[in-house]
């Protein structure tokens, strides 16, 4: 039986750090901006939600961790109702 790329061992990269802590897996994001589309506070981000899942996906910590992006979230989860797979 082959394991879905859900069910594969994780290792110790920030992409993998963020699914293991988040329990969502964001390999499944392909940049349709359906997220940032709807954003009601992304003009006032530096990067905004869909670049964000894209830095997680290319491993850059640092980058992730200093933008103000994440500190601006309005928590109002228009972003993973609009996403098509499911992303939170």
């Amino acid at each position: 039986m082959r394991k879905s790329e859900a069910e594969k061992p994780l290792g110790g990269t920030f992409l993998e750090e963020v699914i293991a802590e988040s329990k969502v897996d964001i390999r499944g994001c392909y940049q349709c901006r359906k997220c940032s589309a709807g954003c009601p506070v992304v003009s006032a981000m530096d990067i905004i939600p869909n670049q964000v899942i894209r830095q997680i996906q290319y491993g850059r910590r640092e980058k992730v961790l200093r933008c103000g992006s994440i500190w601006i979230c309005a928590s109002c989860h228009t972003c993973s109702v609009r996403c098509p797979n499911d992303i939170d």
